[in-house]
């Protein structure tokens, strides 16, 4: 099964001395899902952005993607798995000492520059024109950001999932001095995604995503990244 991929800390990391996918989704597909399916599968040389994966995908040329956020225009057009590994939750990061204590309007976030990354998808809640967002172009932009927030050059630090801030966080040593917040907004449904004509593949997964408890192994596996009692 051949399937495309971007990297979405902790789920998918680039391993930066062999610069091949790892992360608590490969290891999950991998280790996990692709056993109990009685299949293999290959992953693509490098990460790609999410409109040539839904290009591919339409297209067939790929089999599958392996993190896709459900709407209900996509899964007219694809093969969704049915049930979620995950429960996105968006979330910024703020300084431990900063005044704000929980968010619950956009308007709590007036005045203050959030840190994100340009032409990268921004939950519903965030969409505000009030919201200063200052956007940097890397993919590495987690860390860029929570650095920036670090000596202060920015507020905040947003992020559609906030297991990608608390993954940065645990790496950089940060835990006390930085805290996330969830945001007042509905969870994204992260699934396994396969094209429409790879139907014997979707239920072939459906089925290990079963047999192994694949949401409470999926947490187990995640536990290994970040606290998961934080999300």
């Amino acid at each position: 099964i051949e399937i495309s991929y971007f990297v979405s800390y902790p789920h998918i990391i680039m391993d930066k001395d062999t610069n091949k996918p790892s992360g608590a989704l490969y290891e999950f597909i991998q280790e996990h899902i692709a056993p109990a399916m009685g299949d293999t599968f290959t992953w693509d040389k490098s990460p790609s952005p999410v409109p040539r994966q839904i290009s591919a995908l339409k297209s067939q040329k790929t089999d599958a993607v392996a993190l896709l956020a459900f709407s209900p225009d996509r899964a007219k057009s694809f093969s969704y798995t049915d049930k979620p590994f995950y429960l996105g939750k968006s979330g910024i990061a703020f300084k431990s000492d900063a005044s704000i204590q929980t968010i619950s309007s956009v308007k709590d976030l007036y005045g203050l520059k959030i840190g994100y990354a340009k032409n990268t998808f921004i939950t519903p809640f965030m969409r505000d024109k009030g919201i200063q967002f200052d956007m940097v172009g890397t993919a590495n932009f987690l860390e860029i950001n929570t650095r920036k927030l670090k000596v202060g050059r920015i507020e905040g630090a947003y992020s559609p999932d906030q297991a990608g801030l608390l993954y940065i966080i645990k790496q950089e040593e940060l835990g006390d001095s930085i805290k996330v917040l969830k945001l007042p907004e509905k969870e994204a449904s992260f699934h396994v995604v396969f094209n429409k004509s790879a139907t014997e593949q979707t239920d072939r997964y459906n089925k290990a995503f079963k047999k192994v408890n694949g949401t409470g192994l999926y947490l187990k596996i995640l536990g290994k990244y970040l606290d998961v009692s934080k999300l």
